[in-house]
Parts: C-alpha cells; sequence; structure tokens
C-alpha cells in the first residue's frame, strides 16, 4: 500500500464519522426548526410584577395608618369630641344619605343623640392601624386584603352621596384590596415571604393552625 493512499485513510474515518453524526441527529430532530412553546394560562393564573405590586401595597399601608392616627382617640375636633373628624364626616353621612336603613342605623346606634359612640371610634381606629401595619409589613395579606376591600365597602355605603365625593374614589380604593388578596403580595417585600418559607419546614406548617396562617398569607 503506498504512502498516498494511507495519508487518505484519515480523512475517510473523518468523513464516516462525521455522516453518522449528522444522520443521528436527524434522526432526534435536531435539525428541525423549533416550534414555539405553547403556554395554556388562563387569566387567574396569571403572575403580576413582584416587586410594583408589593411597594403598591406598602403605599396603602402607609393611608391607611394616616387615616387612622387622624381619627384616633387623643384627637379632639374643634367641637370638643374625641376621634377626629370622624363624627363630623359620620353628622354628613347622616345629612345626605345613599340609604334611609344605613342612615337609621348611623342615627340610633353610631352617633345616637349627635354624639359619636365611643365604641365605633374605638373600632374605626383598631380596624384601620390593623390594616395599616398588615399591609405595610406585608403580615397576613389575604386577610388585611379582604378585610380592607370590605371595610372600604363599609365606608362607600355612607360617603357615597356627600356632596364633593368623587363617585369613582371608592372602586379605586376597594379594587387594590382585592388585588393585595388575590396574588398574595405580602410574599414579596413582606413578612409573609419569610413565614411561608418558615412553615414549609417547620412542624407547625402541617398543623391545622400552620394551613389556616398558609393561607392568610
Amino acid at each position: 500500500m503506498s504512502w498516498n493512499v494511507l495519508r487518505k485513510w484519515p480523512i475517510f474515518v473523518d468523513a464516516n464519522a462525521t455522516r453518522q453524526a449528522i444522520t443521528m441527529a436527524e434522526a432526534r430532530g435536531a435539525w428541525q426548526p423549533s416550534q414555539p412553546k405553547e403556554h395554556t394560562m388562563s387569566l387567574l393564573s396569571q403572575q403580576l410584577p413582584g416587586l410594583a405590586l408589593g411597594l403598591f401595597r406598602i403605599m396603602f399601608g402607609i393611608l391607611w395608618l394616616d387615616a387612622a392616627l387622624q381619627k384616633a382617640p387623643w384627637v379632639i375636633n374643634p367641637q370638643g369630641q374625641r376621634f377626629g373628624w370622624l363624627s363630623n364626616w359620620i353628622w354628613q353621612e347622616i345629612q345626605h344619605p345613599t340609604f334611609d336603613l344605613y342612615k337609621k342605623f348611623l342615627e340610633t346606634v353610631v352617633m345616637p343623640h349627635n354624639t359619636l359612640n365611643p365604641f365605633f371610634g374605638y373600632l374605626s381606629f383598631c380596624v384601620e392601624m390593623a390594616l395599616g401595619l398588615s399591609l405595610l409589613l406585608g403580615l397576613l395579606t389575604v386577610l388585611s386584603g379582604i378585610g380592607g376591600a370590605l371595610w372600604q365597602f363599609n365606608i362607600a355605603l355612607g360617603s357615597y352621596s356627600v356632596p364633593g365625593e368623587w363617585y369613582w374614589i371608592w372602586p379605586l380604593l376597594l379594587a387594590p384590596h382585592l388585588v393585595f388578596a388575590h396574588s398574595h403580595a405580602g410574599r414579596v417585600v413582606g413578612l409573609d415571604g419569610v413565614l411561608q418559607l418558615w412553615l414549609a419546614q417547620a412542624p407547625m406548617g402541617k398543623t391545622g393552625l400552620g394551613r389556616l396562617l398558609l393561607r392568610c398569607m
């Protein structure tokens, strides 16, 4: 066998190996154009941007804290009554009722004899402080989201017909709370994310109380 023939063997071997590799790749579909993956996603399964939603939640927490402190028990209004401007606002709701039944409730239970019942003053202050701290810290956000929406609905029942109130303000204040609850907004920039990881590893997470806490955050 001449040297020229021997020199052609490596080329022959390399060509065969390359041809076999191409054949195997074609059999596996490597040379076929890639097809885009189809993602089936319902409207309810889409995720919202985490950081933006977390900051929006914190803003609403500050809003509730500010509203609560304006109606704190130690804040005295010009008429000499406690709980800030709360009694004056309820008086306006009585003068401009949206529903007669709600007006009677305000007149006879919440503010009898034009004097605010202290129970409802403390109730308003405590509820709004709890909502503010929950949303600010991102703690039990599902619970505060649902509770905040219901509390805003309660306020809207009395305030909707007060002159100067923009009717769109109530859905704009109510809807974000439902978004916070549905998207578990406390798990981003909040304590719910830390507690969720802890409950996933701790024995308490497998108890009834642990599962209940997970549903609330």
